[in-house]
């Protein structure tokens, strides 16, 4: 089943959907940290781990690439500036980038929020809730954000606007206006469902041997990455 956009949420019933979202969660920080200090024999071997991610998920590897066009243009950009010598930043932010959306694909917006609550239960019970729902309802404004453009695109191209320029300003005055109506409804949903600035947030379940044989399997993972760099960065 394909993804409808970037940092879409992909129902599907796989290891890695049924995987708890506190290890799915610290295993993407995790894995996205050590991508920037990797050599590129390792950095490849995670980049291999995280298309075979794709292929558990049925998440399709190349239709993500499709959508992340506009950043390979501008990383293409940034290695020609640089004559070269970003290529192999330019490649960790694609792998973190592949590796984000591969997360918000198997994982869906209320365990974000759950998850985010949970870890930042120190600070009061509301202001972590709230805290929370910013982020999970951020990783859905981008994800209509994408939808939007496409639907922008469409609408454009269908009435011949064949001008880059006068194209790329059509789009964007598309977006900007359907941008509010998206801001009133989506305002209108949590107040359908009673939301007034309280926490709500469903409960975590418990822990199952598989959430930790994922987690054992995940940690192997990265020190096998830093124990190939170090070798052959030595």
């Amino acid at each position: 089943m394909a993804q409808s956009g970037l940092f879409a949420y992909t129902p599907a019933d796989t290891a890695l959907q049924r995987l708890d979202p506190r290890i799915k969660l610290p295993a993407l920080i995790m894995l996205q940290a050590i991508a920037f200090t990797l050599t590129p024999w390792a950095l490849a071997l995670l980049a291999g781990f995280t298309a075979a991610g794709y292929r558990v998920a049925r998440v399709p590897v190349i239709a993500t690439l499709r959508r992340m066009l506009p950043l390979g243009v501008l990383l293409a950009v940034i290695v020609l500036i640089s004559a070269g010598g970003s290529a192999l930043y330019a490649l960790r932010v694609a792998t973190a980038v592949m590796l984000a959306n591969l997360f918000t694909a198997v994982t869906p917006a209320g365990e974000i929020c759950a998850v985010l609550t949970t870890a930042l239960r120190p600070l009061t019970p509301r202001f972590a809730a709230q805290l929370a729902l910013a982020a999970a309802l951020t990783l859905r404004f981008i994800e209509v954000l994408f939808s939007e453009i496409g639907e922008a695109k469409a609408a454009v191209l269908a009435r011949g606007c064949d001008r880059p320029v006068q194209r790329t300003a059509a789009i964007a005055g598309s977006v900007l206006h359907r941008l509010p109506r998206r801001s009133d409804e989506i305002t209108a949903a949590l107040t359908a469902r009673g939301y007034t600035g309280a926490p709500f947030t469903a409960p975590l379940r418990r822990l199952r041997a598989g959430d930790l044989v994922a987690c054992a399997g995940l940690l192997a993972l990265a020190a096998a990455l830093l124990a190939l760099s170090a070798a052959t960065g030595a």
